[in-house]
């Protein structure tokens, strides 16, 4: 050595493995690919690579990437200068999942790995509403998809899920009190209302009776399974234009839409039912009885003074008593078939009396034929059926 001198190192190029579950662009050889560099400088944070993809967030990289890839750890956010042997980094990728819950109180966002799944969140509240689920739109949450978010689905993107609402029964009649009147004939067509049990589906009678202004269609709505009393269920509803359906269940009907004067729309009467006493009475609006299951056995009252009735169901052989079940009925024309074989006279008391004179009754026999005459008769003792009795 004969001067002073410098020495310079050098150094071997270290290998970076990339491992990405997407592909990481043109600077890398492949979804997992290798990358060189040179541990003399290392990389800052600023150096470090940050690739980028259209709705998906890169959350940086790391040493070490659980089997199931939904656990990173050990973030490298530099490289330190002189770091040398081979070095593989695992990108992280997250997409947000935003909740959008249309009014109701609000939920936090996720940011969810990529190819995961998110999480149902807590369901949030709305006054008087039932959270019905999350679901996806292509409008932003004007129309929502046709079915559900699945929890389930992997993430592959950035998404806003919207949320679905029922109208909960208990807050029905703040609901309705903020519905324009209607009328009979263009009421308020209400969403299915959810939250019905055994016990609190009578809600909605009391939830009528205090807006009795509001005209309501409450044909998207189904009672629970369950109900076998429906004694009373709707009486005087009298802005109640179409009704909810009935569940199987339900075997008592009695009085059940009695007074609802702007009913036009009845509901199909489930093979379960044997009581409709009285179940329309004053129902005068009502256009078209429902099909009578042959289950049934009392029958009396049932459509007194239906005067809108233009069409009866037939008669199951199953009835015992219909006493007064037509009375009034003053627009019943065409046939009514009666397939009971009733021959007391006291279950046929006033059940013809009133009606349109164009009206065919057809009975079973010559013994029910005049039951019903003489039953008329019960009425009055002047009074004889205004329609035509013939046996069938």
């Amino acid at each position: 050595m004969t001067s002073n001198i410098t020495l310079y190192a050098k150094w071997d190029s270290r290998e970076i493995t990339y491992v990405s579950d997407i592909a990481l662009g043109t600077d890398y050889t492949a979804a997992t690919g290798a990358y060189k560099y040179y541990p003399a400088s290392g990389w800052t944070a600023a150096q470090m690579p940050a690739p980028t993809h259209t709705g998906l967030t890169f959350a940086g990289w790391y040493k070490t990437r659980s089997e199931d890839g939904k656990t990173y750890s050990n973030k490298v956010e530099s490289i330190a200068s002189g770091t040398s042997g081979e070095l593989t980094l695992y990108a992280k990728w997250t997409a947000a999942v935003t909740f959008d819950s249309k009014g109701g109180s609000a939920v936090t966002a996720q940011d969810v790995i990529y190819n995961k799944t998110a999480t149902a969140p807590t369901a949030p509240t709305k006054t008087g509403w039932t959270i019905a689920g999350w679901y996806t739109s292509t409008d932003g949450g004007t129309t929502l998809s046709e079915t559900a978010f699945d929890f389930d689905d992997e993430i592959t993107e950035n998404i806003t899920l919207y949320a679905k609402w029922g109208l909960g029964v208990g807050g029905l009649s703040d609901y309705l009190a903020s519905l324009p009147a209607g009328t009979k004939e263009e009421p308020n067509v209400l969403p299915a209302i959810t939250g019905l049990t055994t016990s609190n589906w009578t809600q909605i009678t009391t939830a009528l009776t205090a807006n009795s202004t509001k005209y309501v269609d409450l044909s998207a709505t189904a009672l629970p399974e369950g109900i076998t009393n429906m004694y009373n269920g709707f009486r005087d509803c009298a802005n109640l234009v179409a009704a909810p359906a009935i569940p199987d269940s339900v075997t008592n009907m009695e009085y059940c839409f009695y007074h609802c004067s702007s009913l036009t729309a009845a509901p199909a009467i489930p093979d379960s039912v044997t009581n409709m006493s009285d179940c329309f009475n004053g129902c005068s609006s009502l256009t078209t009885a429902p099909a009578i299951p042959d289950s049934v056995t009392n029958m009396q009252f049932c459509f007194y003074r239906c005067s809108s009735l233009t069409t009866a169901p037939a008669i199951p052989d199953g009835v015992t008593n219909m006493r007064y079940c037509f009375y009034d009925c003053s627009s019943l024309t065409g046939k009514i078939v009666i397939n009971a074989e009733i021959t007391d006279i006291n279950k046929w008391e006033g059940t013809f009396v009133r009606v349109n004179s164009s009206l065919t009754v057809k009975v079973k026999s010559n013994d029910v034929l005049n039951a019903v005459r003489e039953g008329t008769k019960l009425e009055d003792p002047y009074e004889y059926p205004s329609c035509t009795i013939q046996v069938q």
